[in-house]
């Protein structure tokens, strides 16, 4: 998303009174037509209906901060994206036209242990709804979310369509959800939605089990990019950026990539399916009007001072045992030199 000034309108205020006054606080209960959706709580720390006990949502986030040492506002937001990928799973016309991808889609459904990220990015399948139905629906996903969530902790949500400065050249649809928490005076903690519409999905998509690590059993699956597609949407990002830098002089820092490619090779290396890699990142590059030639077009010189520069600052808050720039770098040269022969053409 750009970095321009942006005009909103707001589609949908979610909190628990809001709710309410929409009809959608109705009787709780255990079970829907999909199965078990979550454990019932009757109060802060009290026993759910299985004899087991959930802490107070405050207790199990500072809990999570002493283990990872990472920023609060990290953990409010990770908390967050769970239960509004809950809250999509929950509106009919959205699990089966949104494809999960990107670095949130790798802690959420590849990992856990992993960067903490801001945005829920997804690509659209043909049949997506757009513009005002796209708002509705995704007003709806919050205010379940905020129904399911009333379970554990008394959250308010507001979903807001994000209008870039100038119109998205794709047709990108975006909304900036933000919450309130039992602790907060006003709904601080943001995460962003993007929704790319113009994109081709070149390998079959697997629904994954979401990993949410705060106590609560979502139960929940979404449909994600396999890994093969998120390594090839991460060094396309990178001939876009370098080919922005090569325009104007600058572009936003690519730490993320860096390390999302280095974790990715690290730990799935030898269990992704590698063999025919270079013809689909050349079909993903197309779709975006870029091209390489050969390894050293992923690494280039003048943005890659730039990552160095910007690696703590963009990494530091999301990690709690970063690597350094070099290490990455440095073990990324050789894994991308293997998918990408310098003499491709």
């Amino acid at each position: 998303m750009g970095a321009g000034i942006s005009g909103r309108s707001r589609i949908r205020t979610c909190g628990v009174v809001g709710a309410a006054r929409q009809g959608l606080l109705q009787t709780r209960s255990h079970r829907t037509s999909e199965g078990i959706v979550q454990q019932p709580l009757d109060g802060p720390g009290e026993p759910t209906g299985d004899g087991r006990s959930v802490r107070p949502l405050r207790t199990r986030l500072q809990e999570a901060r002493r283990r990872l040492g990472l920023p609060w506002e990290a953990l409010e937001r990770d908390y967050l994206q769970s239960w509004v990928l809950v809250g999509i799973t929950k509106v009919p016309a959205l699990p089966d036209t949104l494809v999960f991808k990107g670095g949130t889609a790798l802690r959420k459904c590849y990992f856990g242990d992993y960067r903490f990220s801001e945005d829920l990015d997804f690509s659209a399948l043909e049949e997506i709804p757009k513009g005002d139905e796209m708002e509705k629906l995704i007003g709806e996903s919050c205010a379940i979310a905020v129904r399911l969530l009333d379970e554990y902790a008394p959250v308010e949500i507001i979903c807001e369509r994000y209008t870039e400065r100038e119109p998205h050249p794709g047709g990108q649809e975006a909304f900036t959800v933000r919450a309130r928490f039992p602790w907060h005076s006003h709904t601080q903690t943001r995460v962003m939605i993007e929704v790319t519409v113009d994109e081709r999905i070149l390998r079959p998509s697997e629904k994954r089990q979401v990993i949410h690590e705060y106590g609560e059993p979502l139960n929940i699956k979404v449909p994600v990019y396999s890994l093969e597609e998120i390594v090839a949407e991460k060094l396309r990002a990178l001939l876009q950026q370098a080919a922005l830098f090569k325009a104007r002089g600058w572009s936003r820092s690519r730490a993320r990539d860096y390390y999302d490619l280095w974790r990715m090779f690290g730990s799935y290396g030898d269990r992704m399916e590698l063999a025919d890699f270079d013809m689909l990142l050349r079909e993903k590059c197309a779709v975006r009007a870029v091209s390489f030639t050969g390894p050293n077009d992923f690494f280039d010189e003048r943005m890659l001072v730039n990552v160095e520069e910007t690696w703590e600052q963009w990494l530091g808050p999301l990690v709690s045992d970063l690597p350094t720039f070099g290490t990455v770098v440095g073990a990324l040269r050789p894994r991308v030199a293997k998918l990408v022969p310098a003499d491709s053409t």
